[in-house]
């Protein structure tokens, strides 16, 4: 089956901020030693999403953060198969002892980037799913992996303190910190929801920009 694979990132990619080292393993050590309740298992993968942007560059011209926090190490090799119909999958390849993260070759960039950084949070979970996602009325085990997934893609990809540096320094609208960010729109919405954030965008729209109209 053709595939590409990639070592390194997108020229895209240059322009974003790259965190310092952090091993996987150090990412698992974040996890409890005993079952957790959904809510915990959420604020984990916050927390591991923190862990690895918590050193960007403050004074970074463009407030994006680099796929390389998982292509770059974590021996995980992302693979483009041209006959790839699912947004994502993984696996382990105990041939090179490497995770693989399979993607659809054409897929939009935005979709790519933030089934990545998804997938990533299942590769971390590997070993102790059953202790995260135990099911309850409401979800079964495997909604609740994909659910912390998301919730871990999201915080990623569009880290509180950068959406509000995007905000403060010019991005007036939906469109623009899509751009910024290079994500789907769904995200950037459910990031502005769950930080307030839309309140900010909805007064900026509200008020006339003087400059232009000078």
């Amino acid at each position: 089956m053709p595939r590409l694979h990639v070592s390194s990132i997108s020229p895209r990619e240059t322009r974003k901020i790259c965190p310092p080292h952090v091993r996987l393993t150090e990412l698992r050590a974040m996890m409890p030693l005993q079952p957790a309740t959904f809510e915990q298992s959420l604020r984990l993968a916050e927390r591991q999403a923190e862990v690895l942007t918590k050193d960007l560059a403050a004074g970074a011209a463009i407030p994006a953060v680099s796929i390389s926090v998982v292509t770059g190490r974590h021996r995980v090799r992302v693979e483009y198969p041209l006959d790839q119909r699912l947004p994502s999958a993984g696996f382990w390849d105990t041939g090179t002892r490497q995770w693989v993260i399979e993607l659809p070759w054409d897929a939009a960039w935005p979709d790519k980037r933030y089934s990545l950084a998804r997938e990533f949070k299942h590769i971390l979970d590997y070993h102790q799913a059953g202790d995260l996602y135990r099911g309850d009325n409401l979800r079964s085990p495997a909604s609740q992996a994909d659910e912390a997934a998301r919730r871990f893609a999201d915080h990623l990809l569009v880290p509180t303190r950068l959406l509000r540096r995007a905000l403060d320094t010019g991005a007036d609208t939906i469109e623009e910190l899509t751009a910024v960010f290079l994500v789907p729109t769904s995200v950037v919405l459910r990031r502005l929801s769950e930080t307030g954030l839309d309140i900010v965008l909805r007064n900026k729209a509200r008020t006339p920009d003087i400059g232009r109209r000078s």
